[in-house]
């Protein structure tokens, strides 16, 4: 407000016409606790509407790959590609994890660091890959809803090229 009053009274237009553009400010109010309870409980209702059956559908999918032997092929591909990031492949055994749940990767590799099995560039590396990277299976499910399978395999792709790009652009600058 301080900003408009000051630019207003300082400019040189000395006409001082109505300016076209006006900027309101609405009124506020103390919210009413019956409001809260029905907007969390309508948010609680889409939630469990919406991202539990995503969510179950994610781990049902990651159930039926580490039954079928092709979670550890996933670990081996990210084996593969972890000496392009400059990590050590025993950190890229939780890979899997990363799919089910970025965060949790994430905090591990934090905690590896803290532990002395990371150095801060590797850190630094694993936090901004996986940053990257789309998060979760959740995500990629909610991208299948909003856009298409087509159009999230294709973002998946170009997503999946340009965070393993980045890692390794990363870790030359740092290394």
């Amino acid at each position: 407000m301080l900003v408009l009053v000051l630019t207003d009274t300082l400019r040189p237009d000395c006409s001082r016409e109505k300016p076209d553009f006006f900027i309101e400010i609405p009124p506020l109010r103390v919210p009413s606790l019956g409001n809260i309870v029905m907007k969390t409980l309508s948010r609680i209702e889409w939630y469990l509407k919406e991202a539990v059956p995503l969510f179950l559908l994610g781990t049902l999918i990651l159930f039926s790959l580490d039954k079928l032997k092709l979670l550890g092929r996933l670990e081996e591909l990210v084996f593969r590609c972890s000496e392009f990031f400059g990590l050590p492949a025993k950190i890229c055994r939780g890979a899997h994890h990363g799919v089910s749940s970025g965060g949790l990767w994430r905090s591990g590799n934090v905690r590896h660091g803290k532990q002395g099995l990371l150095n801060e560039n590797q850190v630094i590396v694993s936090l901004v890959t996986l940053t990257l990277f789309v998060p979760c299976l959740a995500n990629f499910f909610m991208i299948i809803k909003e856009r298409g399978v087509k159009t999230a395999l294709l973002m998946m792709a170009l997503y999946s090229r340009s965070h393993c790009l980045s890692a390794v652009v990363l870790n030359f600058i740092l290394n």
